[in-house]
């Protein structure tokens, strides 16, 4: 069996990125023949332009991928991101070879231009209906760009037309909740075989900080920007005087470094590396996870079930999925102050007794479905029924 992995790296790279490095590597960890082909959207702004009018379907990436398929002769691809430079071409050339494709499904892109189902600060779930992606062009949902939008919308519509999803021979989702709302906005996507797989992280020992009963304090980690929940994070932090300490950077950082001049309670570190994070994590009470769209598999929050540190986060998509209430979180309603001040209470006051079985629960989360060992299985029975298939 030969595995080709594709995948549109995003221009600031990010947990999908993650996901496609840490895939490949434990593939070949595990003596499975892979090779990857990574392709990269231009910088200039004239080829981003062109780029985005070829991306219903990219001739270009069409022939030259052909032309790799010929050379390599993969048992099966496997497809992360097609956005934009690679195109959804890609599965049309696999397919006139005779070669199977699997597609991972990290966001809501087949669905809507914005990728995200988050516009303006707020869940937008329009382009779910059947004239949605009229409703996202006159929006402007991608970037707020009203010729970016049209484009991705274009992409959208004639790819639905012309049955490019149903020539993917599987579907891996993230979680239920991803797969349900996918079912809903195309029913092509439910006629062809799915599968649930999530992310996984790998398990790196911790060093310092596990011993639960001198951890200390709240910890955020991740960008900061609105659909993360970072005004309800640090308004809330500002009224309780709970310690916060928060990891990361973003289009909100100026507003975070104002809450810290502030208020004394709040530390904000910028952008740190992994080591770091792990550390923090491992040394931390809890982690707070307040976002407001619809995630798909945090890894954030994977990292903290392997340092088993229990998390507090906002009720809503595929969240309560992850975190379960009462064993290995909180949850409380998003983008709520209120609620997130109640679930710091309840966090802050727990015995050492019950914050230790949630601590257990974390651990025993992570190993049940998150390790690269249980990743590997999952992903190797996919492999082997899509391929069986189309023997």
């Amino acid at each position: 069996m030969k595995i080709l992995i594709v995948h549109n790296r995003y221009t600031q790279a990010g947990g999908e990125d993650y996901v496609v490095d840490a895939e490949l590597a434990m593939l070949r960890g595990n003596g499975v023949a892979a090779e990857v082909l990574f392709y990269q959207n231009p910088s200039r702004m004239l080829s981003q332009i062109f780029g985005l009018i070829l991306s219903p379907f990219n001739v270009r990436s069409y022939f030259q991928f052909k032309k790799i398929l010929r050379e390599i002769r993969p048992t099966l691809v496997h497809i992360h991101n097609w956005h934009y430079t690679a195109s959804p071409s890609l599965i049309w050339a696999a397919g006139s070879l005779g070669i199977p494709v699997v597609l991972t499904i990290h966001n809501y892109r087949l669905i809507c231009p914005s990728a995200t189902l988050f516009h303006r600060g707020k869940l937008y779930l329009k382009s779910i209906n059947s004239w949605g992606l009229l409703s996202a062009i006159k929006n402007r949902v991608y970037r707020d760009s009203f010729f970016a939008t049209a484009f991705l919308a274009l992409a959208l519509k004639f790819n639905r037309k012309i049955g490019t999803w149903k020539k993917v021979d599987g579907f891996i989702f993230l979680n239920d909740f991803m797969r349900d709302i996918h079912h809903r906005a195309l029913p092509d996507v439910a006629g062809v075989p799915n599968f649930i797989k999530p992310n996984f992280t790998v398990n790196i020992p911790l060093s310092s900080g596990c011993d639960i009963s001198s951890r200390d304090g709240f910890l955020f980690v991740g960008r900061l920007s609105t659909e993360k929940g970072v005004e309800v994070l640090l308004q809330a932090f500002s009224e309780s005087g709970l310690p916060l300490k928060i990891i990361g950077d973003g289009p909100m950082r100026g507003l975070v470094e104002r809450y810290v001049s502030e208020f004394a309670n709040i530390i904000y570190v910028g952008y740190q590396k992994k080591e770091y994070i792990l550390h923090a994590m491992g040394v931390s009470r809890w982690l707070v996870f307040p976002s407001i769209w619809y995630e798909g598999m945090p890894i954030t929050i994977l990292e903290a079930f392997m340092a088993a540190t229990p998390v507090i986060a906002s009720r809503i998509g595929s969240l309560p999925s992850i975190v379960k209430e009462g064993e290995n979180g909180i949850l409380f309603p998003p983008n709520e102050v209120n609620g997130l001040k109640d679930a710091l209470k309840i966090a802050a006051n727990m015995s050492l007794s019950d914050y230790s079985r949630y601590s257990v629960y974390c651990s025993d989360s992570f190993q049940k479905d998150f390790t690269e060992g249980e990743n590997f299985k999952e992903l190797s029975k996919i492999y082997e029924k899509i391929i069986d298939k189309s023997i």
